[in-house]
C-alpha cells in the first residue's frame, strides 16, 4: 500500500502573487516534485498546472510517478493574487515645453506609487528623474506592500515643443535719444516678440517702455503651444544724444548779390 506523503510548501503561509506576473499553479513553490492540484479537500476536480493561478485555497497532492498512488492527506494552499489596477489620467495626450526642462514626474496622473516604462509590457522602469521626449510612455501602479505592478498600464502620448529664439540683423543697435525710442523700435526680424532685462526669468517689458541704454533679452511665445523660447534673444541697447545746437556771431546776416 503506497502513499506518497502530503507535500509541503518551502514558504509556510498564504501564497502571495502578482497578476502581472502571470502566475500558474506551477509557480507555486513546494518542496516535492511531481504535484497534482485540485479544487477540494478530497475528490474535486484535478486542475493543470499550467492554469493560471486566482484567489483560493487549492490541495495538492504528490503523484508517485510509478504507482500513480497520490497522497492521502493533500496539503491545502490560500493563494493571494494581487492587481493594483491601472493608473489613470486627466489627459492621455500631455504637452511641455522644453523650457520648463519637463521629466517624467511631470506627466499627470491621479495616483500616486506610479512606475512608467517606454512599452506596454516588461521593458525597464524610467526614473522620475528622465528627460522628458517626445513618444509614448507607459505607466502601472506599483503596490506598496506587495511590491506588485498593474497588470494593464497606461499609456500616455507626450510632445515636448518649444519656440525658437528669436533673430536680429544687429545686436548692437544704437538709436538717437530725440526720436523718442520705445522698445517696439529694436529690430527683430520675428513678430510678438517680448523683451526683458534678464536671461531668465522676469517681468516682461511693455512694447511702449521708452528705451534707455543696457541690454535686453528678447522671447518668443508660440501662440499654438504656449511654449516659450528656450533661450532669449540678448541685444546691446545705446541711445545717443543729439549732437550740440551750432552756434554764430550773428543770427541775422546780409549779403549782397552781387557778391
Amino acid at each position: 500500500v503506497t502513499d506518497p506523503g502530503t507535500p509541503t510548501l518551502v514558504t509556510a503561509g498564504t501564497q502571495n502573487f502578482c497578476l502581472a506576473d502571470a502566475p500558474t499553479f506551477a509557480s507555486i513553490q513546494l518542496n516535492e516534485a511531481n504535484i497534482v492540484w485540485y479544487t477540494a479537500q478530497t475528490g474535486g476536480t484535478l486542475i493543470p498546472s499550467a492554469n493560471a493561478v486566482t484567489n483560493g485555497t487549492y490541495f495538492a497532492v504528490i503523484k508517485d510517478p510509478t504507482t500513480g498512488c497520490e497522497s492521502a492527506a493533500r496539503l491545502s494552499v490560500t493563494i493571494s493574487v494581487t492587481d493594483p489596477g491601472t493608473p489613470t489620467t486627466t489627459a492621455f495626450v500631455q504637452a511641455f515645453c522644453s523650457e520648463n526642462n519637463p521629466t517624467v514626474a511631470d506627466i499627470q496622473v491621479n495616483e500616486s506609487n506610479v512606475v512608467w516604462y517606454t512599452a506596454l509590457t516588461g521593458g525597464t522602469a524610467i526614473a522620475s528623474t528622465t528627460a522628458l521626449v517626445n513618444g509614448d510612455y507607459y505607466a502601472a501602479l506599483k503596490d506598496a506592500i506587495t511590491g506588485c505592478e498593474s497588470s494593464v498600464r497606461l499609456k500616455v502620448t507626450v510632445s515636448v515643443g518649444s519656440s525658437n529664439t528669436p533673430t536680429t540683423d544687429d545686436v548692437a543697435q544704437s538709436f538717437c535719444i530725440n526720436i523718442a525710442p520705445t522698445f517696439a523700435n529694436i529690430q527683430v526680424n520675428e513678430s510678438n516678440v517680448v523683451w526683458f532685462s534678464s536671461s531668465i526669468g522676469g517681468t516682461p517689458i511693455p512694447p511702449t517702455t521708452p528705451l534707455t541704454t543696457g541690454i535686453y533679452f528678447g522671447e518668443i511665445t508660440d501662440p499654438v503651444t504656449g511654449c516659450k523660447s528656450a533661450a532669449r534673444l540678448q541685444v546691446t541697447i545705446t541711445i545717443v544724444n543729439p549732437a550740440a545746437t551750432p552756434t554764430t556771431n550773428s543770427a541775422t546776416q546780409n549779403f549782397c548779390t552781387l557778391n
